[in-house]
């Protein structure tokens, strides 16, 4: 029998902060985690990111963020106030369906990984280990 930490690959009980405005996307993304047992708070904007890391019950241990959020707003610029909210460089992935130099430019300099959508769940599930340890 498998032991309860290889089960989940070490993900069990990690805090993802999930950043994302399409309520299917993020829904989709949300089951997946769980299954792998991350406890996951879901986010449509910055503000309401501030409020579901409350529901987390700490700090999370890593920002999931679509890049491009309602009003213009980016998940790279909810990842950073976030941050700032909290004062932790917590760790960040940006996922886009954006495939532009520009994209990808912009997550590298603010330090965040990137991931393409579709999203390859073992390609998720890899980063977010090396993430997490």
């Amino acid at each position: 029998p498998a032991f309860p930490e290889s089960a989940f690959g070490g993900m069990e009980g990690a805090k993802i902060l999930l950043i994302e405005n399409d309520l299917a996307s993020a829904e989709g993304l949300a089951n997946l985690l769980e299954k792998w047992g991350c406890d996951v708070a879901i986010a449509k904007s910055a503000a309401d990111a501030r409020d579901s890391i409350g529901a987390l019950d700490e700090v999370p241990d890593v920002i999931v963020a679509d890049l491009h959020l309602d009003n213009g707003k980016t998940g790279i610029e909810a990842v950073e106030e976030i941050r700032n909210a909290i004062k932790t460089n917590i760790p960040a992935i940006i996922v886009t369906a954006d495939y532009s130099p520009k994209a990808a430019a912009d997550a590298a300099s603010f330090g965040h990984e990137l991931l393409k959508k579709p999203i390859k769940p073992a390609e998720m599930r890899s980063l977010l280990s090396f993430l997490l340890t």
